[in-house]
């Protein structure tokens, strides 16, 4: 007998067959296409998170600089993916942090920079160059192809990729008329896909800003980047570029590649700027900073009474501006046959050796004069942070590191004391600035282009003014010029009213800003300059006549308005000392 054959349950074998082929290939395309494109966003955002941690990094080495206290943030490396069940992720993708070199030499240099009074002995117009670091951070993706390589260098976060490059955060080198310049030491280097706590150090925060302008040619900051000198005039410095002169709160003027470096120059109108300096430090390796040069804060060219003393400060300072605690200060007095002495915490003596400055980066002692018979004086106590300076002979009060306080000491009164039997008997006093000073439209055109301020006499005796310095802190203002052809107030450059003899200053086609006026100087054939004399506590009105800005044949009037001028006044007193005052007005409307 034969069996038939029963085939009922092949349908069934083939469709689990076939269900679960189809399941497989599923299961493959979502491995194959759908992970990679998840893991794919995920790679993406986290390079997002990356660049705004990069953000927050610049930030705080700007507010370390700035603070002198450290922060930290937090770089996360790299990242995780998903957990998947069914799937399989590759491992988790890390990135590199690392310091980098910038440019050609990786140099930040600025160049025809000229400072005021001591500052000036470093800040003298000559390039001066600082070594800086940039950060980079480099993913290590699976997926996300064509990722850019982000970069922090000279304030500018910006993403380099194969074929282009973006700013992700601007310069804040230059704004307005400031320029900050934040240098990066140190060396750091770390690979992971776990988060990186980056902590900077300030190694000279800028609690200092000086003010430097043009020594003659314009002041020029060449930058070590890769970045074009295109997308710095067009993007990074579009808001300070003033290529036509013609815009007042901007300052640059030209930007240029430097040939054959990777660096740009950048060319800044003339005009005075605020300079701030610092350097901050990354990882290991970071190197300090050592005194560079001293500066005065007090007590130069002031006057002293016999019988009295005369407080000095000095200030030792870094290559970047800033004090230095500590450092090792030396002084000696050059004395003029006086019975003088220099106070230190205790010390005394014509000369002190190793004193230290103190958190302020300071020394401050004192200038003694005992009684004395015979003639007014001029002494000097000469400083250094190199050597012992000398009590006689030759002494290099130009160098950096030393400088020279000047001081004026006199009688009280008596024969043989310089005033002469029954002469006037002088008190410390100075020229003292009223805070009056006004914007005043003197010719009636619309414009209050001229400024008048007051100043009064405080000594108990006359004096003469011989110079007067006018340099206005907007770089803008670039002309004294007043439009008459006359002589008088608000018909000359200068005119000051006093009580015992009026002065004038009137320069035949204006005064090109900063200028120098000498009061004696004879500029017209048929009226000269006069200096004006003060009597003792007398008041005296100054009349600036008037502000002109912008460049060409056709400068424009200023208007004073809230505007800073620098007043430098040089007087002679009657017993024959020469004392300096450096005045700062602010004119209001009026």
């Amino acid at each position: 007998m034969r069996l038939r054959t029963d085939e009922r349950g092949v349908t069934v074998q083939i469709g689990t067959v076939l269900l679960f082929a189809v399941l497989v290939v599923l299961l493959s395309t979502y491995q194959a296409q759908v992970v990679p494109q998840e893991n794919s966003q995920v790679e993406f955002k986290h390079n997002q998170q990356v660049q705004n941690q990069l953000q927050d990094l610049r930030d705080e080495l700007h507010r370390t600089a700035a603070t002198d206290s450290g922060g930290s943030a937090s770089i996360p490396l790299g990242t995780q993916y998903p957990v998947r069940a069914l799937f399989v992720n590759p491992p988790s993708p890390s990135g590199t942090l690392r310091t980098t070199e910038l440019g050609t030499d990786s140099k930040v240099s600025i160049e025809n920079a000229v400072a005021s009074g001591e500052t000036r002995d470093y800040w003298d117009g000559s390039t001066q160059e600082f070594s800086t670091r940039g950060l980079s951070y480099e993913p290590n993706y699976h997926v996300y192809q064509n990722a850019p390589t982000t970069v922090y260098a000279n304030g500018v976060l910006y993403n380099r990729f194969d074929s282009a490059k973006t700013v992700v955060a601007g310069q804040r080198l230059v704004k307005g008329n400031t320029l900050s310049l934040v240098t990066v030491d140190g060396t750091l280097s770390k690979s992971s896909s776990q988060s990186l706590s980056v902590s900077p150090t300030a190694v000279s925060a800028s609690t200092r800003t000086i003010a430097v302008r043009e020594s003659g040619d314009p002041i020029e900051l060449t930058v070590p980047t890769e970045l074009s000198a295109t997308m710095w005039e067009e993007t990074l410095l579009e808001d300070e570029f003033d290529g036509s002169d013609s815009d007042e709160d901007a300052y640059v003027q030209a930007v240029e590649s430097v040939p054959g470096e990777d660096a740009v120059r950048i060319v800044l109108e003339p005009g005075t700027y605020e300079l701030q300096l610092a350097k901050v430090g990354v990882g290991n390796d970071v190197s300090g900073v050592e005194p560079h040069y001293v500066t005065d804060v007090s007590g130069d060219n002031t006057s002293v009474a016999e019988n009295s003393t005369r407080k000095l400060v000095v200030e030792v300072r870094d290559r970047y501006n800033n004090p230095v605690t500590g450092a090792r200060v030396n002084l000696s007095l050059v004395s003029n046959d006086l019975p003088d002495r220099l106070h230190y915490r205790g010390e005394v003596g014509e000369t002190l050796t190793d004193v230290r400055t103190d958190g302020q980066g300071q020394v401050e002692l004192r200038y003694e004069v005992d009684e004395f018979d015979g003639a007014n004086r001029r002494v000097k106590v000469r400083t250094s942070i190199a050597d012992v300076p000398p009590t006689s002979g030759e002494f290099e009060d130009g160098a950096q590191e030393n400088l020279t306080f000047r001081l004026s000491v006199y009688g009280v009164g008596g024969p043989g004391n310089g005033n002469g039997p029954g002469g006037p008997t002088p008190t410390p006093g100075g020229i003292e600035y009223n805070r009056d000073a006004v914007a005043v439209d003197a010719d009636n055109e619309g414009t209050p282009a001229s400024v008048r301020f007051s100043v009064t006499n405080s000594y108990d005796q006359q004096l003469t003014i011989t110079d007067v310095e006018i340099d206005p802190k907007r770089g803008k203002i670039k002309q004294l010029s007043d439009p008459s052809s006359n002589e008088g107030q608000w018909e000359s450059e200068l005119y000051v009213d006093a009580d015992t003899r009026d002065g004038i200053n009137d320069v035949p086609g204006g005064a090109d800003l900063p200028t120098s006026l000498d009061m004696s100087e004879f500029y017209w054939q048929t009226t000269p300059s006069v200096e004006p004399v003060l009597s003792g506590g007398s008041t005296a009105t100054f009349s600036l006549m008037q502000f002109l800005e912008g460049n060409g044949n056709n400068p424009q009037q200023a208007d004073m308005t809230g505007e800073t001028v620098s007043v430098r006044i040089t007087y002679r007193l009657a017993n024959g000392t020469v004392e300096t005052e450096e005045l700062t007005i602010e004119a209001t409307g009026a």
